[in-house]
């Protein structure tokens, strides 16, 4: 296997621990990985990771406020890039990393020509249950059918149209000719968008399944189906179907949508969530009228 030039770049936002117990991992990666970048997102809370942080050459990034998951990784990728990396993995800070991970992630990416790849995602707890093993999006509807694939993850490099941002390697050639995240999603869907975006460039990207990694699933926003997930994840969706929308699917997208509303409006119901529900249907109206963002 050809030695590349690799940057690991995260994001963190208060949660300093993961953060730590993230980079540890990256830190006993088999192939060492050039650089790690932090980019410290407007945390205020103690400690912070500025104060915990043991490692001298973990670059750190402070941008003072939470400029939200997509603008935060694009300031370490565009640092990664300045580096001279020829990759640059993006991965969450609420991660665990096997050893093994980047030196299949960039194997498998070279033997099967990979612009973009992921890792075959645990959850944390249970952690030989999977989480994602990315999936393919249906042109009609804009989304992925089946976004993880977690009961049928494959056992060799796969071809997928979509990747979870949880954890991606770019190639240099997919930074330049897909781009970076769309600033305008805070949170959420900016990984699909960038998915999309990679597909109509003709990017062949896909799911490496012996690079192993364990996620604990919406730490960033403060887990399963509290409000603030419900926000972001209504809001996010409306700007990506907006962009998602063409003459042909307009009425299968848009169908599919309004039934997913009501789908999600009678389990919030159901399960007790009113502030969940509510924040829900505000993130729906502030992603169809493109509310102006506040930083958090």
């Amino acid at each position: 296997m050809e030695a590349r030039k690799v940057v690991a770049v995260t994001v963190n936002w208060n949660r300093a621990e993961d953060t730590l117990e993230c980079v540890r991992s990256l830190k006993q990666q088999s192939q060492p990985i050039n650089k790690i970048i932090v980019i410290d997102n407007g945390s205020d809370q103690e400690p912070s990771f500025v104060s915990i942080n043991p490692y001298e050459d973990v670059e750190v990034i402070e941008t003072g406020t939470n400029l939200g998951f997509g603008a935060g990784a694009n300031q370490g990728i565009k640092q990664a890039l300045s580096f001279g990396a020829e990759y640059v993995l993006v991965i969450n800070n609420d991660t665990v990393a096997d050893s093994q991970m980047m030196a299949r992630l960039v194997e498998g990416s070279q033997t099967n020509g990979f612009e973009i790849s992921a890792p075959l995602i645990f959850y944390y707890k249970p952690s030989d249950q999977v989480w994602s093993s990315g999936g393919n999006i249906c042109p009609l509807i804009g989304l992925p059918l089946d976004a993880h694939n977690r009961k049928s993850p494959p056992t060799i490099a796969n071809r997928r149209s979509f990747l979870t941002g949880c954890c991606l390697l770019f190639s240099k050639k997919a930074l330049d000719q897909a781009g970076l995240f769309d600033e305008g999603f805070f949170m959420y869907y900016e990984d699909l968008e960038l998915m999309a975006r990679a597909t109509a460039a003709n990017l062949p990207m896909g799911v490496i399944p012996s690079a192993k990694l364990w996620h604990k699933e919406a730490q960033s926003s403060g887990g399963y189906l509290n409000p603030r997930e419900r926000y972001w994840s209504a809001r996010s969706l409306m700007r990506y179907s907006k962009r998602a929308t063409r003459w042909w699917n307009a009425i299968p997208l848009w169908l599919h949508r309004i039934i997913s509303m009501g789908l999600w409006t009678l389990r919030l119901v159901f399960n007790g969530k009113p502030e969940a529900l509510k924040a829900y249907w505000r993130g729906i109206w502030d992603g169809l009228f493109n509310k102006a963002i506040k930083a958090e």
